[in-house]
Formats: structure tokens, sequence, C-alpha cells
């Protein structure tokens, strides 16, 4: 449709001209900041167990000589056979009791296995506690993100965005770390552990996270909401193609980001698209479409 340039600035028409614009395409999910209470008691009890454990078998090896000892002097005839009976009782008793102790931390570590998975048990079982400081600190936190059933993380995606308000402007970057060994109870889908280095992130804090679903990015405009009609139940732009000329183009394929509309085809970089003013040129051009009553 035509429309000069007077009736352009009496109807506020602005335009733009695209930019090229990369854009990986993401889903929406949701997730929880942990608290590390429970890890850190585990790791309490695994390493009491386990100091336990090398406690006994340090006395084992005690009661081991004192037995081989007491059978040498047997046969030399120093002591009787009622102390090697004993010294090898008392020897039998602490195999019996290392053996429990090492059940016992088996047991812990295949509980934290269970509950948080490998990756998760080996950094807060080790012995290294260094790792852990910036979750002490609070610089740190563990983030539990629950996608919604039927998506997955696509391999090799390390990063995402995650936002405690629920605002795509306000996320932070949160890191992969494992995932889940249980599936979240109430969306069914499956469940990953990332961490986030921000403070502000605190234990218990609902948040919103954005999964990247490929590495790569894809190449497209960016319009603003603003661009985009409907008429019929069809998306349509407006392109300006001259001073006075602008052309109603259908949108099939577009996907709303935080900054707007992101387009792979139909429009390109360097289009002159109007931003301000796209609904107006929508009811002129309809308008214009419409016969003159007849007067007869």
């Amino acid at each position: 449709m035509y429309l000069d340039a007077e009736r352009q600035l009496y109807a506020g028409l602005q335009t733009t001209t695209l930019a090229p614009f990369q854009y990986i395409p993401e889903f929406s999910a949701s997730g929880v900041a942990l608290t590390l209470q429970p890890l850190f008691d585990l790791r309490n009890r695994y390493n009491n167990a386990r100091a336990q454990y090398q406690s006994a078998r340090a006395h084992l090896l005690l009661t081991r000589q004192n037995s081989d000892r007491a059978r040498h002097l047997y046969r030399s005839g120093t002591v009787s056979q009622r102390t090697v009976q004993e010294q090898q009782a008392q020897w039998q008793q602490d195999k019996a009791q290392v053996q429990a102790l090492q059940l016992q931390v088996e047991a812990l570590y295949n509980e934290a296995v269970l509950n948080w998975g490998q990756v998760l048990a080996q950094l807060f079982l080790a012995d290294d506690a260094a790792p852990l400081s910036p979750y002490l600190s609070g610089q740190k936190a563990l983030l539990q993100i629950a996608l919604p059933a039927g998506e997955t993380l696509t391999d090799g995606i390390e990063h995402i965005a995650v936002s405690a308000t629920g605002n795509r402007r306000e996320q932070h970057p949160a890191q992969f770390m494992a995932k889940a060994p249980q599936t979240d109870a109430l969306t069914q889908g499956e469940s990953y552990f990332f961490s986030a280095d921000h403070a502000a992130i605190k234990a218990g804090m609902r948040l919103s996270a954005w999964i990247p679903r490929q590495q790569q990015k894809t190449t497209g405009v960016l319009i603003p909401g603003s661009a985009l009609v409907w008429h019929l139940g069809q998306a349509f732009v407006y392109r300006q193609t001259g001073e006075d000329l602008f052309i109603r183009r259908p949108v099939t394929h577009f996907i709303q980001t935080h900054g707007g509309y992101f387009i792979q085809d139909g429009l390109a970089p360097g289009d002159r698209l109007v931003t301000t003013g796209a609904q107006m040129l929508l009811s002129e051009e309809f308008r214009g479409q419409i016969p003159d009553e007849d007067d007869d």
C-alpha cells in the first residue's frame, strides 16, 4: 500500500533496518537452589566411618602380629596353647569388625551415589575439601533443574541461564555438573544438577531456567513485538520497499525471545521494517479494500 510522507508523519510511523542476529533455540524449565546440609551431613558420616575403619585396620594389624608372635612362642614352649587361642580369637574378632566397618563405608558411598549421582558423590566425599569452600561460603550454589516431560539436555550443553525473578534480563549463568539420578516428581521430566557462581542465589530459591536446544547459533533477524500484527489468526509484518510503499508479508515461523521475535526465513538483514504503526497500516489497507457504497 502507498502512504505519503505527510500521512506517515501524522500516523507516527517508525521503521528500522534489520541487522543480522544469532540465536540459539531454547526452552524453559524450572528448578531450585538446593540446601547443602544433607550432603555435608553425609560427608561427616562418611568421614567418621572411614576414620573408624582405618583405626580398626591398624588395630587388626597389631592383633595379627600378636597372634603370629604367640604361635611362634608356643612352638618354642614359652606360652600356653590357651594364650595362642585367645590371640587368635581376638584377631578373628577384630577382622570381623574391620569387615563390618568397611561395609558401612561402602553403604554410605552407595547412598550418596543413589541420591546424588556419581559426580556429586565424588565431589562431596573426596578427601580434598577445597572444592567445597565456595559452597560453604555461599559464593557458589548447587541447583537442581527439572526439565518438562519429554525434553532432554542435548549432549555438550555446558551452560544454561537461570533467574530467581523469572526475568530473562536478570539471568545468571549456571554450569552443568551431572544428570540427577531421580526424575522430578512434579514435572515427571529429567533432572540435572548445575552450579552457579552467584552469591545472590540462596538455598531454597525457586528458579526459572532457559535451556539451549543446540550448541550452534542460528542466524536470522530479531524484530520487536510491535512489528507483528495479526489478522484472521495469521501474523504479518510490513516492509518498507520505497519512500511511500509498504508491503505486508506473512510470517509463519517465528520464535518469541526476551528481546522480541526471532525470524530465520522470510525476512533478511537490510530489510526495512515498520516497528511502530503496523496496526494502522493494516487498518488502512483493509479499509481501502472496502468498496464505496452506491449512492443510486
